[in-house]
């Protein structure tokens, strides 16, 4: 029995979860699996089984576990105390990065990290060269993903956008300076989805058809693809090569796409000289886009503008859908200062950037609300999110508008829900599929790790028993938010398509890039999906309209609001807001979209209503309030006992094109 394994041991059964001390530990399941076999092989029992809501603990598990605990904890203190005595004489400072990162912005910095004056030197390692269960780990380690170890500190520290580049010579042969329609899409250089950088391939409005006919799989050989004139293609921003121009276009938005980069370090050197220092001058050389909440933001607020704060991450995993609406904010108050603004005075929009990190939404609202700067928020997109804004608006007099589905057994009095409840989500599409299917083989479910895939999926269950299906056949799995290599699941489909002859339900709550990914690879996949019927609850336009659908057509989601499907007056005005900005003219609009739009509506006409920002007079006046949602033309209002808007819910099925259409 090795210390690492007992380690592994603790994480799982502290988190109750193989894929959470995963993502905690940095390593991919299979890897913990393996240990924890070998655990219970030298100890001749079974400690843990696994089930579709993660693990449980054996009895001798259970004893295990108390005695792991002591072990891990007195572990972590003799490592504490040992970094402190190395630490007196210790120079080196450890630093890992992505490899890309390293080979050319950690180079070209490296005189600011190396603080040579206070004798320190740098051994920098490849992220990916570490393995996280044997190699000691790093004092510093920069990456593009939130890491989330238990052991460590970690927080954003800056941000890179991304822009086109191309050769000098292949810039004046093409003449790119027009519009980006005249991109030469043969010629279009994009990265592997093996690369750190694979979901930025999306995010510009290039035609859809580019597909491109050189992939690479790192930075370098993007520069030296791009140098050579092989095409055009992305660069981050703190790529400096003089053999490389920028391609700007005259008729395109000028909207950068971003990715976060994250700085950790282990809890054991909190305060360390060398840690302190350096952090200090990485952090102040990255910083390129601080949040705008200083001293003279705070002045230029205090004027008579009414401040909203629209709480959407501009970078990170979930960038490429909440950086829209966070666009949509602007043009919707653009909309409403030209018509006025509210209580005669104008509307001050911010747009903070949470980096798609959960805490950070808390964090940014509980700034905005300690500094008095607003109390009033719109956004988050996933559930995680939104649950680190309650409790710091709760008490506070503050509101949050939130625009997404949610789990309908949280009922907060300072949330107003625009968005609807598994009872009018989740039930409806499970109805549908199971009358289509007929008898069941079987009914999976995948869904990222957090808490609204596991709710609606323990409504499922209840739903399903009711109806008839066995809990032998039905089965669950999770993966962690951000997971992208979902191959095996596709082979598994693959698999259980070719066996048994009743119908398969397969049940889809994967969010974000995960979502995606799954839907880009089901897709492609050379699978007989006749016997499937296929509901991805949060799936939208924007998931699957840049895809070959023909393969899953028929796919299943459930929206208040499908564009393909809506035609009336109200959502004429929205359509007419969205084409102010160039970026969102040229993609899907969607039902978060809708929800946000509708979300300012409900906060103007309540705060207008109520002649006043007060908390308890603008939420009396809600309760009040109605709005004409683009969805249908109705005028619509709250539900007074729980603050969820009472608006029709909608099944779509996914059409050849890519787009929704309703049933």
């Amino acid at each position: 029995m090795s210390l690492d394994d007992l380690q592994i041991f603790y994480h799982v059964a502290h988190w109750g979860s193989l894929s959470q001390a995963a993502k905690v530990l940095n390593t991919n399941i299979s890897s913990i699996s393996r240990r924890i076999k070998n655990l219970e092989d030298s100890s001749g029992t079974k400690l843990m089984i696994r089930h579709s809501r993660g693990i449980s603990l054996t009895d001798a598990g259970q004893r295990v576990f108390t005695h792991a605990k002591i072990v891990c904890h007195e572990a972590q203190k003799f490592s504490t105390t040992v970094a402190d005595l190395n630490e007196r004489s210790d120079k080196r400072l450890r630093l890992s990065a992505p490899a890309d990162f390293i080979n050319t912005w950690v180079i070209q910095n490296l005189h600011v990290i190396q603080n040579k004056e206070k004798g320190v030197v740098v051994e920098i390692t490849a992220n990916s060269d570490l393995d996280e269960l044997e190699a000691p780990l790093p004092d510093i380690e920069l990456s593009f993903e939130s890491t989330a170890r238990l052991d460590f500190i970690e927080k954003p520290v800056g941000s890179f956008n991304f822009h086109l580049f191309c050769s000098d010579v292949y810039h004046r042969d093409n003449k790119l300076h027009r519009s980006h329609k005249d991109l030469p899409t043969r010629d279009f250089i994009a990265f592997t989805d093996h690369s750190p950088f694979f979901y930025l391939n999306g995010l510009m409005p290039i035609p859809k058809n580019t597909l491109g006919h050189l992939r690479v799989s790192s930075l370098t050989e993007m520069i030296t693809a791009i140098s050579n004139g092989n095409g055009i293609g992305f660069l981050p921003s703190w790529v400096d090569d003089p053999r490389l121009k920028r391609v700007v276009f005259n008729q395109i938005s000028t909207q950068p796409q971003s990715i976060a980069l994250f700085l950790s370090y282990p809890m054991h050197l909190r305060g360390s000289p060398k840690i302190e220092i350096s952090k200090k001058q990485i952090t102040d050389q990255l910083r390129t886009q601080p949040l705008a909440i200083n001293g003279a933001k705070k002045r230029e607020i205090k004027n008579d503008a009414i401040v909203i704060c629209s709480l959407f991450s501009q970078t990170g995993l979930m960038a490429p859908w909440e950086s829209n609406l966070s666009l949509l904010s602007k043009r919707i108050v653009e909309k409403f200062n030209r018509d006025g603004g509210v209580l005669g005075k104008k509307i001050k929009l911010l747009t903070p950037d949470p980096k798609s990190n959960w805490s950070e939404y808390g964090n940014i609202t509980q700034k905005l609300i300690d500094q008095k700067i607003t109390r009033h928020f719109v956004g988050c997109w996933t559930s995680a999110a939104r649950k680190q804004v309650i409790p710091a608006i709760s008490n506070q007099n503050g509101t949050l508008f939130y625009p997404l589905h949610f789990e309908g057994d949280e009922v907060a009095k300072e949330v107003v829900y625009l968005n609807a409840p598994p009872t009018k989500s989740v039930i409806p599409a499970l109805e549908y599929a199971l009358s289509k299917a007929g008898d069941i083989d079987s009914f999976i479910g995948i869904g990222s790790d957090y808490v609204w895939p596991r709710t609606i999926n323990e409504i499922s269950s209840s739903y399903l028993k009711a109806y008839g299906v066995p809990g032998s056949k039905v089965t669950y799995r999770y993966y962690p938010v951000g997971f992208t290599d979902l191959e095996d699941e596709i082979d598994a489909f693959a698999k259980l398509s070719e066996r048994g002859k009743n119908s398969i339900i397969l049940s889809v709550s994967l969010v974000g890039p995960s979502l995606k990914e799954f839907l880009k690879l089901l897709s492609k996949a050379d699978i007989d999906l006749s016997r499937f019927q296929i509901i991805a609850f949060d799936a939208t336009d924007l998931d699957t309209y840049l895809l070959d659908c023909s393969k899953i057509e028929g796919l299943l989601a459930c929206w208040g609001y499908f564009e393909q499907s809506t035609q009336n007056p109200a959502h004429d005005e929205f359509k007419t807001i969205c084409s102010k900005d160039k970026w969102l003219a040229t993609i899907p609009i969607i039902d978060p979209a809708v929800s946000t739009y509708n979300a300012f509506q409900f906060w103007r006409n309540a705060v207008q209503r109520a002649q006043s920002l007060d908390h308890g007079d603008v939420t009396a006046a809600l309760a009040e309030t109605r709005i004409s949602c683009p969805s249908t033309g109705a005028q619509l209002g709250l539900n007074k006992s729980n603050n969820i808007l009472n608006r029709q819910s909608f099944l779509g099925a996914l059409q050849k094109d890519g787009r929704f259409a309703k049933i």
